[in-house]
């Protein structure tokens, strides 16, 4: 199958999101949470209400 010049870009982009996913998930320290709902777990804990003073 040929890829044409947008195809080929998507393509890699694809590639891209999941070496990086693969990469997270390996490196995310939290039990439970992965690539896929990291970035919306760390926006709930900076939260001040998960911080009393």
């Amino acid at each position: 199958m040929a890829f044409n010049e947008d195809q080929d870009f998507i393509q890699q982009l694809a590639q891209l999101n999941h070496e990086m996913t693969d990469y997270l998930n390996h490196h995310i320290s939290y039990p439970n949470i992965n690539a896929n709902n990291y970035f919306i777990f760390i926006k709930i804990i900076k939260q001040p209400k998960y911080h009393p003073k």
